[in-house]
């Protein structure tokens, strides 16, 4: 790659408006990406700038200018840019962010988005036994042990051509690679391929994936056991198991037998509806020998794994679900400590959930419309790493709440929040706000009410405050008033 092709593109390619942190971020992902057309580059830093600072106002409202409308809409519909080159610009940022981390997070989740509202868009399938069109989408995040969100590093699309035929028995003779169910092994093989191609082997982290229960599948397990990889994957099916002392059952009874390690409180974040709370669990764990029993599949082999338990102890009457998390698993489980760490890990899995509610209920994906199912990929590959940097907002002011507030925004930015929350100007000498009071002051804008029982904002209202700061920062900036302090 040529000199000329990595400088970073001139400041006027990014709007003057916000955070530095945008700036730097579009530049990252996009000054020197792999695009078949290096003029390509500038006008994707200027895309990304503005749905980042707008991400839920559709494409014909996030740009200032018509010609930037244009320019967004002739780079979406231009046949020589592929979904696949906007795909492997977040997918390399978010190598070189994990590069040097002794282990990550692998967590992979599936979405589908409809488009009941696009009849005429060519490339559409089923996505559910209803007549809905749309598309399939599974996404790979990787996140740090601490479940800081470092990037999208896989992303595979699809669309199903009809209605399935064959019968549940049908589907379960087929070999892994003719079922649905291997996006799961794809995803782990795109993401391999991805730190192979940038990172020499000594700068690679070791991979956990995270999966729910529709990752359960043996071949799954095989594979991350095969590259040397770790995983911690929710159990669907009772499989048979034997343990090491030789009795042979259920795995699900055989975890539940197990002596108690310990009881802890798991955090359960607030989804939909649902209030965040804290969780009493007990804590079981047991080295099993998976042993497979179909005879659609003889050709599988035994897996040495432990299974982790957490079984929520006296739930609130109110609660529908008590949390039960049996966790097949490849990392070490033999004390409580250890095994708590297995849980946290799968309590990080929701995070994958929060890229794709942000997609398509902040982003807006789903209203999108283009003539082709290729443009809305290329739409979707556009907003997937926007979608990120909402969530590492959040999570910034989680894990690290007491640092300065200057790693997501410049000074005149958050002078700018602190004018609009406290309805004055910030004192001269004023420092800068912690990472917990900027993210809880950009709630506010959003409509967080900030209350005692409230707790920290959800990315609903990010997203929404976000935008309005961007706003602000921008007519602040345009008017000259942004800097001064009382």
């Amino acid at each position: 790659m040529s000199a000329k092709r990595q400088q970073k593109p001139p400041i006027s390619h990014i709007p003057r408006t916000e955070a530095s942190l945008v700036a730097e971020w579009v530049r990252d992902l996009y000054a020197a990406a792999p695009m078949p057309d290096k003029r390509l580059n500038p006008r994707l830093v200027n895309m990304a700038a503005h749905l980042a600072q707008k991400p839920t106002d559709p494409i014909t409202q996030a740009f200032d200018a018509p010609a930037d409308v244009k320019a967004a809409y002739r780079c979406i519909e231009n046949e020589r840019v592929r979904p696949i080159h906007l795909r492997r610009a977040f997918s390399q940022k978010t190598v070189r962010d994990a590069a040097g981390h002794r282990a990550v997070l692998s967590i992979g989740d599936s979405t589908t988005l409809s488009f009941p509202r696009a009849p005429a868009t060519e490339g559409l399938g089923l996505i559910s036994e209803t007549d809905v069109r749309g598309l399939i989408a599974h996404s790979t995040l990787l996140t740090t042990l601490e479940g800081m969100p470092i990037g999208v590093i896989a992303q595979d699309v699809w669309s199903r051509e009809g209605k399935r035929e064959e019968t549940r028995e049908q589907r379960q003779r087929l070999p892994i690679e003719e079922k649905e169910s291997f996006k799961w092994i794809r995803g782990m093989q795109e993401t391999r391929r991805s730190f192979a191609e940038q990172l020499p082997p000594q700068q690679r982290p070791r991979l956990i994936h995270i999966f729910d229960r529709e990752g359960d599948v043996h071949e799954v397990i095989e594979d991350a056991l095969c590259h040397g990889e770790g995983c911690v994957i929710r159990s669907t099916q009772d499989r048979r198991a034997r343990t090491e002392d030789g009795r042979v059952g259920g795995a699900h009874a055989l975890v539940a037998s197990a002596p108690l390690l310990g009881i802890t409180n798991v955090e359960i974040m607030r989804r939909g509806d649902r209030p965040a709370r804290a969780a009493r669990v007990e804590i079981r764990a047991i080295a099993l020998m998976l042993e497979p029993a179909s005879p659609h599949h003889p050709d599988r082999d035994p897996l040495a794994l432990t299974m982790v338990e957490a079984r929520e102890v006296n739930a609130a009457a109110d609660v529908k679900e008590p949390i039960l998390w049996r966790l097949w698993n490849t990392e070490p489980a033999g004390t409580f400590e250890q095994a708590l760490i297995v849980v946290k890990y799968y309590s990080h899995r929701w995070l994958i959930e929060e890229v794709h509610l942000i997609l398509k209920s902040g982003c807006r994906l789903e209203d999108v419309r283009f003539h082709t199912a290729e443009r809305i990929e290329k739409a979707l590959a556009i907003y997937t790493p926007v979608a990120v940097l909402i969530l590492q907002l959040r999570e910034w002011s989680r894990l690290e709440p007491q640092a300065p507030c200057t790693r997501i925004l410049d000074e005149p930015t958050w002078r700018v929040l602190y004018g609009a929350v406290h309805r004055r100007l910030a004192p001269a000498g004023m420092p800068a706000p912690t990472m917990r009071e900027a993210v809880l002051w950009i709630g506010r804008l959003g409509g967080h009410l900030g209350r005692k029982g409230d707790g920290m904002p959800g990315v609903r209202v990010l997203w929404r405050g976000w935008r309005d700061l961007c706003a602000f920062a921008s007519l602040a900036r345009a008017f000259g008033f942004a800097f001064r302090s009382q």
